[in-house]
């Protein structure tokens, strides 16, 4: 946008006998620049204000942006979390999942409802403990799932 308004303005304050007609072209150029940098501007605007509406919350996996409000799409197995942690982002909290190839960060920010995050969260939390504790007592998926039921 800032290319498109200094081309613009610096054109019409230019004398349109000092270049003859490429005065005229530059100014329009200028002016057709600032349009479409403008409306490049709101448009990402708007899309960056848009909640994601590609989170798949499941018994065996979670699948999010990679980073908050991109197109990037992981899957993560409750199985292979290596690392489950909560944080803040300037005010937004977030959630740092990781596994042992790849690596999310899913914040609040990309919720229009806040508990629905920590619905998310707590599901998420749940689920990974019950794995850990399945398998340390060498638990079945079916009891597994009768313990994550009595625990949620």
């Amino acid at each position: 946008m800032l290319i498109g308004n200094i081309v613009s303005i610096a054109m019409i304050f230019l004398p349109e006998n000092s270049f003859g007609f490429m005065s005229v072209i530059i100014s329009m150029i200028g002016i057709l620049l600032l349009i479409l940098f403008n409306l490049l501007g709101v448009f990402i605007v708007i899309k960056s204000l848009q909640p994601t509406k590609k989170i798949i919350v499941t018994d065996t996996y979670i699948r999010f942006p990679k980073k908050p409000l991109s197109n990037d799409i992981i899957t993560i197995y409750y199985d292979n979390i290596t690392k489950f942690e909560r944080g803040f982002m300037r005010e937004h909290s977030t959630l740092e999942i990781k596994d042992k190839r790849q690596r999310g960060v899913l914040a609040d920010i990309g919720f229009l409802d806040k508990e629905n995050f920590e619905k998310i969260y707590d599901h998420i939390h749940w689920v990974n403990y019950t794995n850990k504790l399945g398998k340390e007592l060498g638990l079945s998926e079916a009891q597994k799932s009768q313990l994550l039921n009595k625990l949620i």
